[in-house]
C-alpha cells in the first residue's frame, strides 16, 4: 500500500533532522529516540515509517546521495562556464561543506562509509551504488570539458571521476582529523592539475 502524504512528509521530516544527529554523532550513536525527539515525533511511532533502524539508515543514505547528486547536477547545467570551470565550482563546494559549521551540509559517506559498512550490507550497497550515480555524474562532466577543451582530453572520464570522488572522500576525512585547511586547497589544485593534465592520476599508464 503507498504512503499516504502525511506519512511521506513525516519519514521526510524523520530524514532530515537525522541528517546532522549522524553527521555529528555517527550512525551507531544516533539512537531512534534522538531522531524522533528531534522531529517531535511520538515515541514508539518509528517502526510506522521504517522497517528497521538499518532500513532508516538506507534512505538516510539514499536521501543524502539523491540531493548530492542535484547539487552536481546543478553545477554541471552551468552554461555559461566551461567544463573545467563546472567542475571546479563542484569540487570547491567540497570545500565549503566540509568548513561549514552546519553539520546538515557535511557528507554522511564521509561520516559513516567506514562504521557501517562492516555491519551493514544493505548500507554498504546503498553507499556503493551511490557514488557509481555521482561518478557516473561527474564523468559526463569531465567528457563534456574534454569536448570544449577545458579538460585534457587523452583521460577516459569515468575512470578520472572515480578516481577524483574517492580522492575527495579520503580527503575530506583526512580534514576532519587533522582540521588542516592547506588539505583542502592542495586538493582543489591537485584535482585542477589532474583535469587539465598536469598531474598523472592512478589509473593512467603515466602514473604507474
Amino acid at each position: 500500500m503507498a504512503a499516504t502524504p502525511m506519512q511521506s512528509a513525516t519519514r521526510l521530516l524523520l530524514l532530515e533532522q537525522a541528517w546532522p544527529l549522524v553527521a555529528r554523532m555517527g550512525f551507531a550513536s544516533t539512537s531512534i529516540n534522538d531522531v524522533l525527539a528531534a522531529a517531535h515525533v511520538p515515541k514508539g511511532s518509528f517502526y510506522y515509517y521504517f522497517a528497521s533502524k538499518d532500513v532508516f539508515g538506507q534512505d538516510l543514505l539514499r536521501h543524502c546521495i539523491d540531493e548530492h547528486a542535484a547539487t552536481l547536477r546543478m553545477f554541471l547545467s552551468r552554461a555559461h562556464l566551461s567544463g573545467l570551470e563546472r567542475l571546479m565550482e563542484y569540487w570547491s563546494s567540497w570545500v565549503e561543506r566540509e568548513t561549514s559549521p552546519d553539520p546538515r551540509r557535511r557528507c554522511l559517506i564521509v561520516k559513516i562509509g567506514a562504521e557501517v559498512s562492516d555491519f551493514s550490507e544493505g548500507m554498504r550497497r546503498v553507499m556503493d551504488g551511490g557514488i557509481e550515480i555521482l561518478v557516473t555524474l561527474l564523468g559526463g562532466g569531465i567528457g563534456a570539458g574534454m569536448a570544449d577543451g577545458s579538460v585534457c582530453p587523452v583521460m577516459e572520464p569515468t575512470n578520472v571521476a572515480r578516481e577524483l570522488f574517492h580522492y575527495w572522500l579520503g580527503t575530506a576525512v583526512a580534514f576532519r582529523i587533522d582540521r588542516e585547511p592547506a588539505r583542502l586547497s592542495r586538493a582543489l589544485r591537485t584535482t585542477r592539475e589532474i583535469l587539465m593534465g598536469a598531474r598523472p592520476y592512478r589509473g593512467s599508464s603515466a602514473a604507474g
